[in-house]
């Protein structure tokens, strides 16, 4: 088995080996959605609900599934077979294939070509649980379509990359002093113990993982207020949380610099990942050791 394996349009190789047309109208114009899932013990953590964005972003960019989601579900599942480890990371990738280079794309709209990379996983949320993660903030400059998944993330490594340089874990972006979301995550934050996320509009991502606290928070005990939360808020949260299908949460103990709430991670962050946890351990079973 491989430690690793790549698929372009029906072709299985190492990621290294693949290659993609130079003409890819993801490559030419970042014209394509991607998504990224996780597969514990061979079962996938909310399938469908990823499997659901992904048809949104595809009709919102008036692309087509590449395959029928059934035959899409048994590639899948045939490329985690083929890479050995108890979890997975899937990263899925959808471009309307090669073309002549011209900015329409009438000639090719019913096209679409599938990507994948497929890799060992760790979680190490509860590592980070232990001492809290840091973020910066970033104008979030990015374009009014942030509901779509593609793969424009200019704006998003530029925000990733001054936060690694700060010696962050996470960047936070901000618009007219409104904080929209995670340069990868949805961003939330905890005062007086109520959970405080942003309504969904064009300007964030539908995180599946946010979908996920808001079918749960109420068996959880934790109330959510979905309100636009400013900068201020933020920095003057009890705890402040960044959540994605890789980290549920990261907890964020400081912002710019600042402290938040007494500089340690809160109750709030380890209520939801025992939760978290719980869920996963009953739907993918206990994680198998090498």
């Amino acid at each position: 088995m491989a430690q690793e394996i790549g698929y372009y349009d029906g072709r299985w190789g190492r990621p290294d080996e693949l290659m993609v047309p130079l003409e890819d109208r993801g490559f030419l114009f970042g014209e394509g959605v991607y998504e990224v899932m996780h597969c514990i013990n061979h079962v996938f953590w909310l399938l469908e609900e990823h499997l659901d964005r992904l048809e949104y972003s595809l009709r919102e960019m008036e692309m087509q599934m590449p395959m029928p989601r059934a035959e899409l579900v048994n590639v899948l599942r045939e490329g985690i077979a083929r890479v050995d480890a108890a979890c997975h990371t899937v990263y899925l990738q959808v471009t309307r294939g090669a073309a002549p280079r011209t900015h329409d794309y009438i000639a090719v709209q019913d096209r679409s070509v599938l990507m994948m990379v497929i890799r060992p996983w760790h979680d190490d949320t509860e590592e980070w649980l232990e001492r809290g993660g840091a973020a910066v903030t970033f104008p979030d400059i990015r374009w009014q379509r942030c509901d779509i998944k593609t793969l424009n993330l200019i704006p998003n490594a530029m925000a990733t990359t001054a936060a690694k340089r700060a010696g962050a874990q996470g960047a936070i972006f901000v618009r007219d002093g409104i904080v929209t979301e995670g340069a990868s995550q949805t961003a939330c934050i905890a005062k007086d113990g109520v959970l405080y996320t942003r309504p969904l509009s064009h300007q964030v991502l539908p995180s599946i993982t946010r979908q996920y606290l808001l079918q749960h928070a109420a068996e959880w005990g934790i109330p959510v207020r979905e309100e636009e939360i400013s900068l201020e808020q933020l920095l003057a949260a009890d705890e402040v949380m960044l959540f994605s299908t890789s980290r549920c949460p990261l907890a964020v103990v400081s912002v710019d610099g600042k402290q938040i709430g007494n500089g340690k991670v809160g109750p709030m962050a380890r209520q939801i990942w025992t939760h978290h946890q719980a869920d996963v351990l009953r739907i993918c079973g206990p994680v198998k050791k090498a």
